[in-house]
């Protein structure tokens, strides 16, 4: 065999045209997107996935913990329960973002969210045209939700008095019926802080 020279320009670049390997991507994962290890094995355990969530997450690495937990969750269950390849989904990757995006800024709540998500994964298509579509946003404006706060104290003088004898248990059936009354649109957090407040006003 005739004698082989490498030198260290020969060997950065041969290193340079090689692709990411798992290792060092999983160490990127976790210092550019702030993942955790569990989360980091799971997408970086092929190409395409890891490339499907970085198209996700895009140059905005603020929501990359809840894409990551989505991917992780609803999207690898279906994966799963298909029998399909995360080059087949129908929608694009940065339409789980938008997803995470009305999420995130309180527009839906997660558990419409669970449905645009069904919706995008069958039939494809924009989170934000379902949630119109399907009136399916979540009510976070106070004066709106005060009226109805305000509707079912004075529809539940019973548990009110409860409530106003130190008897806590009343306040959930308080704010569920408040959730009942806006068709679970209502901001859970929003109409917990109101509710309370009327409650309050009526000692």
């Amino acid at each position: 065999l005739l004698p082989l020279t490498l030198t260290g320009e020969g060997i950065e670049g041969v290193r340079g045209r090689l692709p990411e390997l798992p290792e060092a991507k999983a160490a990127r994962f976790a210092r550019q997107y702030g993942l955790g290890p569990q989360d980091v094995a799971l997408l970086v355990e092929d190409q395409e996935t890891a490339a499907w969530f970085e198209k996700a997450v895009g140059q905005d690495k603020g929501y990359a913990k809840p894409v990551a937990n989505w991917m992780t969750g609803e999207l690898f269950r279906r994966l799963k329960d298909d029998g399909g390849s995360i080059n087949e989904i129908r929608f694009e990757p940065q339409a789980l973002t938008e997803l995470v995006t009305l999420v995130e800024t309180d527009t839906v709540s997660l558990s419409a969210a669970k449905v645009v998500f069904s919706t995008l994964w069958e039939e494809g298509g924009s989170p934000g045209r379902i949630v119109e579509a399907r009136g399916l946003g979540q009510i976070s404006d106070e004066g709106a939700l005060e009226s109805l706060v305000a509707q079912v104290v004075a529809q539940n003088p019973e548990a009110v008095a409860k409530v106003r004898a130190g008897n806590e248990k009343p306040v959930q059936f308080l704010l569920g019926q408040v959730m009942k009354a806006s068709r679970g649109k209502a901001n859970p957090q929003t109409a917990a802080e109101l509710l309370r407040r009327r409650l309050q006003a009526e000692e």
